[in-house]
């Protein structure tokens, strides 16, 4: 028997959520069911899966703008959250979205974290390319990887990251719209990329040293951290090469010293191109930081310094990890 779709109203946030979306991050009250082709589901936008009840958990919005101008997606979400909308795996398949798995020909854009990811997000959208930055369903899935086999849910779940994606496209109000991801989605790349055989794939990378110092100023990583961080983006960038989808390198440093050069390499590949009337609109967004309105910004870390042979003890993890990689055939890209 097939299930229903069902509503909910949100009156608060859980306490202690953790970092990243889960099923469980609301506090809500039931409403009822409703239709796959009620309006209610069709301004929805995905949020986080519920595993064990092999449920899809969308939040109802109230503009695609909203959504699009959000530097973090899952943070608008959870703010502006009033209704949500749980979804049985078996009924995606039912929801009319605007964009259909079929015509998904999304811009994935991975990363290694503070390497410029969210800047980009924002000058795609400046070309014209709408672009979602940081939807958090797959962060949780991504999370969820190492117990899997404890998690109850992911046998079928596979089978919906089509769905998933559509969604989100349908939100943004494109079929080639760009999805910009946390860097913990980097264990699923090659599966993301797998089940959208149209997708393009992005891995945004920065030079070691102050890609290592940015984390340690704005995270507090420590240097295993750090090092396993690197590890995942490699092992992303190989395993996506060894199933026939590889990823483009985008360099941070390019971006900065050469822009707009950059950008209409992209931008022939994408479908999108920087002229007169998005140039302007590219050079105010490279000029501000992209991350203003967070916690993440550049004045909320400045002047945090990075302990004296910090990087060296870095590098000293890396090379571990690197000499593992390399002893499972990782080709190196970067």
């Amino acid at each position: 028997m097939r299930r229903q779709i069902q509503l909910f109203s949100v009156t608060g946030l859980a306490p202690n959520a953790p970092w990243f979306a889960t099923g469980g991050d609301f506090e809500a009250s039931y409403l009822g069911t409703c239709g796959a082709d009620q309006d209610l589901v069709l301004q929805s936008a995905p949020y986080a899966f519920r595993f064990g009840a092999e449920r899809l958990l969308n939040v109802v919005y109230e503009s695609r703008e909203s959504l699009l101008n959000a530097t973090f997606l899952y943070e608008h979400q959870q703010k502006a959250a009033r209704t949500l909308v749980s979804i049985p795996y078996e009924s995606l398949a039912d929801v009319a979205w605007e964009v259909t798995p079929d015509e998904a020909a999304p811009c994935f854009v991975f990363s290694m974290g503070r390497c410029g990811s969210t800047l980009l997000s924002k000058l795609l959208g400046g070309m014209g390319l709408p672009s979602l930055s940081e939807p958090d369903v797959f962060t949780q899935y991504s999370m969820a990887l190492p117990k899997a086999g404890a998690v109850p849910g992911f046998d079928h779940i596979h089978s919906v990251f089509g769905y998933v994606v559509s969604s989100l496209l349908s939100a943004a109000g494109s079929a080639t719209g760009a999805i910009k991801f946390r860097a913990q989605t980097n264990s699923m790349a090659d599966q993301l990329m797998t089940a959208l055989p149209k997708a393009r794939g992005l891995m945004l990378v920065r030079e070691f040293d102050a890609w290592a110092s940015s984390l340690y100023r704005t995270f507090s990583f420590v240097p295993e951290t750090i090092a396993d961080t690197l590890a995942c983006a490699h092992q992303a960038v190989h395993a996506c090469s060894q199933v026939g989808r590889p990823l483009e390198l985008v360099r941070y440093e390019d971006l900065c010293e050469r822009p707009l050069e950059r950008l209409q390499e992209l931008g022939q590949k994408l479908g999108v191109a920087v002229d007169e009337a998005n140039e302007s609109r590219i050079r105010q967004i490279l000029s501000e930081d992209s991350q203003a309105d967070t916690p993440l910004g550049r004045e909320a870390k400045r002047g945090v310094d990075v302990p004296e042979g910090f990087l060296s003890e870095v590098r000293q993890q890396w090379a571990v990890r690197k000499a593992h990689l390399e002893g499972q055939g990782v080709v190196f890209q970067f």
